[in-house]
């Protein structure tokens, strides 16, 4: 008896764990089961072949990258198309929701919908993953290949013929064959909802073009039914290629012009050469009565030095005759040129070295000298060997006074500009030394403060003349050496201990003089303010200054220190101070702009743009 109580209780226990199986199964079975995670090809399969997905209506999960931006193809509904390794599908909602970029990686859940022709994932809703991968590239197919179930919704790059172009209620469409007279296989179509930027009326029939696109079926009534259509992008996506039909008759009709002046110029150098001996005769005519006449000197020496010609005007300005010249060795009416002895001279006239451009005296027959500038040309037979040279010169004497007489007036008046310069100098150094005399007598510290600064303002100014007085330029400053000076003599009266550094890196920056004036003014205040407040209590520290061209052609001015730094919120054009007015007036009398960081210190930045 008890051995039945026994088998009774596993009887019970094990209905009651059926049971318990059944009713986690029909629960389970109630619930609504994740969309499952296709790849687009699985998403695409047509088992029956009727071109027709076998998973329309059913709502699953792809991923792929984006070959578009939204807003692109559809202007104002989501149409983008997403593609992996092999396989396309069209990503489709009435809600734009988080805009998608071309080569985005897209993660989209939907229904498998079929819409004229295209598969689509409909009623999207889509993560978007942005990685540094490359962009979807275009797969290469010729006109014929591209109509092919294993294509569509992928990027293809394919080049054609125009067959036909026409508009309609959907949009624009151009026909594509292989070559112009072949039937129509393909077609480039670009919806009115499409964003503005391509024109497919640029594009006559006959033209060759290439297009990159989507590549998508249609079911739409009256064009082609059945067949596959390209959807381009962007302007760039379509573009013509090679020649046109324009551009055909255009080259039959040159090629005729050109036969035509062909034959006319056969015609045209038949006679040339009749004329040819004529003109050259008459050549050495013209070129003697051109060097008779011109206002120049000209004449020509053999390989032995003798003149061989000499026109008038050399004539008249050596004051011998034509004769007497022609009887001359060169020498005995030019000196050579500055640095060439006679016998190099004439060696160089029968190597054909002579100088092309040199100055020369001419002695007259008076024993006037005149200075003439010579431009030689090598002479040579017609086997190519040297015959001499054929000089033209202009007399230049007077012009050569005139320019003495300049360079001397502008040396005296650098020196009296210098000059300028130099009192100026000293009478700034004057007044510097005026306001160090009063502050002597001063007892208030604060009162005194102020002349010491103002003292040292005036310095920087002295200093920028004692430089120009000092330079071979009076339009510009070399930075550099006027940088250093001036902040070596501040950190002398400001710096009490020797805990603070001081490193200046300038590259060879030179500025105008308003300028230089005006940056000095700025620096000075810079390392005042710094020495005074940016390290108490004998505090050690650095401080650096950095001045650089930019690109641009301007260039940046830095100042840094490692002190204290300035107070939270400091707004230098809030300052009451007259030092940090100064810093923020000069900079915009610069047309520069000042950046402030206060990061381990203080860093003051001034960029300038070029003049």
């Amino acid at each position: 008896m008890m051995y039945d109580n026994s088998t009774s209780r596993s009887a019970l226990l094990l209905v009651l764990f059926a049971l318990c199986l059944l009713v986690c199964a029909g629960v389970s079975s109630g619930q609504d089961p994740s969309p499952p995670r296709l790849s687009i090809r699985e998403a695409r399969i047509d088992a029956n072949g009727d071109f027709i997905p076998d998973r329309i209506g059913q709502r699953i999960t792809v991923g792929g990258r984006a070959s578009s931006h939204s807003g692109v193809l559809h202007s104002s509904r989501l149409s983008v198309f997403l593609q992996d390794s092999a396989n396309g599908i069209e990503l489709y909602n009435i809600d734009t929701g988080d805009p998608i970029e071309e080569g985005d990686s897209v993660d989209a859940t939907g229904t498998v919908e079929m819409y004229e022709g295209v598969t689509r994932i409909t009623r999207a809703e889509y993560r978007v993953i942005k990685v540094d991968r490359p962009m979807a590239r275009p797969l290469d197919l010729t006109v014929s290949e591209a109509p092919d179930e294993r294509y569509e919704g992928l990027l293809i790059r394919v080049r054609g013929a125009v067959t036909r172009s026409w508009n309609d209620d959907y949009g624009s469409f151009l026909t594509l064959a292989e070559q112009p007279g072949d039937p129509d296989t393909l077609v480039v179509f670009l919806s009115f909802r499409h964003k503005p930027g391509i024109n497919l009326s640029n594009y006559s029939v006959g033209d060759q073009v290439a297009v990159t696109g989507i590549l998508g079926q249609y079911v739409r009534g009256g064009r082609l039914d059945g067949g596959y259509e390209v959807y381009p992008r962007y302007p760039e996506d379509i573009r013509k290629e090679g020649a046109t039909a324009e551009s055909y008759l255009i080259a039959l009709l040159v090629s005729a012009a050109l036969a035509v002046l062909a034959l006319i110029w056969i015609v045209a150098m038949r006679r040339q050469v009749a004329k040819r001996t004529r003109e050259l005769r008459e050549s050495e005519h013209r070129f003697r009565t051109l060097l008779e006449n011109v206002q120049l000197a000209s004449l020509t020496i053999d390989r032995e030095t003798r003149i061989t010609f000499a026109n008038e005007y050399l004539v008249e300005l050596a004051g011998w005759s034509n004769e007497e010249l022609l009887a001359m060795e060169i020498f005995d009416l030019l000196m050579p040129p500055a640095g060439m002895t006679r016998q190099a001279f004439r060696e160089a006239v029968r190597n054909g070295t002579v100088p092309v451009h040199f100055e020369g005296e001419l002695v007259t027959r008076s024993g006037e000298k005149r200075l003439i500038a010579w431009n030689n040309t090598v002479v040579h037979d017609a086997d190519g060997n040297v015959e001499g040279t054929a000089s033209i010169g202009e007399d230049i004497t007077e012009r050569k006074l005139v320019e003495e007489r300049l360079s001397a007036s502008l040396a005296e008046k650098e020196l009296l500009v210098k000059e300028v310069y130099h009192r100026v100098k000293n009478n700034l150094q004057t007044v510097s030394s005026l306001l160090s005399l009063q502050s002597e007598s001063i007892k208030d510290p604060a009162t005194r403060e102020l002349f010491i600064e103002n003292q040292h303002r005036i310095r920087s100014m002295a200093m920028i003349h004692e430089r120009l007085h000092r330079s071979r330029t009076l339009a510009r400053i070399d930075f550099r050496e006027y940088l250093q000076g001036l902040a070596t003599s501040l950190f002398r009266t400001y710096a009490t201990h020797g805990n603070i550094a001081l490193r200046v890196d300038v590259q060879d920056v030179s500025l105008p003089v308003d300028a230089s004036i005006t940056c000095g003014l700025i620096v000075n205040e810079l390392i005042s303010n710094s020495l005074k407040h940016a390290f108490p209590d004998g505090r050690a520290g650095e401080i650096v200054i950095t001045m650089h061209g930019t690109p641009a052609g301007g260039y940046a001015l830095t100042f840094t220190d490692n002190g204290v730094g300035l107070p939270e919120g400091f707004d230098i054009h809030g300052a009451k101070t007259l030092g940090m007015n100064l810093i923020a007036s000069l900079t915009e009398q610069l047309r520069g702009e000042l950046e402030i960081s206060t990061a381990e210190g203080t860093r003051y930045t001034i960029t300038v743009p070029a003049a």
